[in-house]
């Protein structure tokens, strides 16, 4: 009878290491799909920009320029003249030098490339393009609202991940703290069997990351999780293991 109790104690305890190896590869991979929206939402922002056309009839660009910084509204990034225009378009499309006729060079527009200082919503992009057209000497306000848009939609997913899994990890830390609190104020020897159990569970987690990581460079999955976010998750299983132990 007591050898079956202890063949059982033995299966449930490995069967509670190789859930926690299983948490663990989970909960990497959640960290990954959070880490590549969050690439995702890079890529598309370094991309963007709102060009910001001034007219070429104004004669002064550089008091435009400084109008525009000292409305609040935008960033600079940069500042392209009508003769650096021209250039440029010639550089995308070579073509055109062979077909450009005298006075070409006029009719382009210096511009102003700027980042929206706010949040990227269509509500405040609309402010700032309203905002800016208020000022004398800028001829057109061009916004990609779709690419913008899209932005936008990541970066609320990225914003709700995170601000879940920070509630999640908070309450998780505040049972970890009353279970071991209680569980070594039941008996003082508990504390060397609650390091031992840590231990244990530390390895187990351990052990998921790694056949995760060994599967995914067999199939040649890319994992974009950072390195620290791993040092993290893995002690952060083990302390799931604590809070389930019996």
């Amino acid at each position: 009878m007591d050898a079956n109790i202890n063949h059982i104690n033995v299966i449930s305890k490995a069967l509670k290491l190789v859930s926690l190896a299983v948490f663990c590869a989970f909960f990497i991979l959640l960290s990954n799909y959070y880490y590549s929206l969050q690439s995702d939402a890079d890529k598309i922002i370094s991309g963007l920009s709102i060009t910001v056309f001034l007219d070429k009839n104004h004669k002064d660009k550089d008091v435009i320029w400084e109008a525009v910084e000292s409305s609040g509204l935008v960033l600079t990034k940069e500042f392209v003249s009508a003769q650096d225009a021209y250039l440029k378009t010639i550089e995308k499309h070579p073509f055109l030098k062979d077909v450009s006729v005298p006075g070409d060079k006029e009719s382009f527009q210096a511009y102003l490339k700027v980042l929206p200082k706010g949040f990227p919503a269509q509500d405040n992009l609309l402010s700032i393009k309203n905002g800016l057209l208020k000022i004398e000497g800028i001829d057109e306000v061009v916004i990609d609202f779709t690419s913008y848009g899209e932005y936008v939609k990541i970066k609320n997913v990225i914003d709700f991940y995170f601000n879940a899994c920070l509630i999640f990890a908070i309450i998780i830390f505040v049972f970890f703290v009353f279970k071991s609190v209680l569980f070594v104020a039941e008996n003082e020897s508990n504390a060397r069997k609650l390091a031992v159990g840590f231990s244990a569970y530390l390895l187990a987690s351990a052990a998921g990351f790694v056949i995760l990581w060994t599967v995914c460079v067999f199939v040649q999955y890319p994992l974009s999780v950072k390195e620290g976010a791993v040092f993290y998750i893995i002690p952060f299983t083990a302390v799931c293991g604590i809070i389930f132990k019996d």
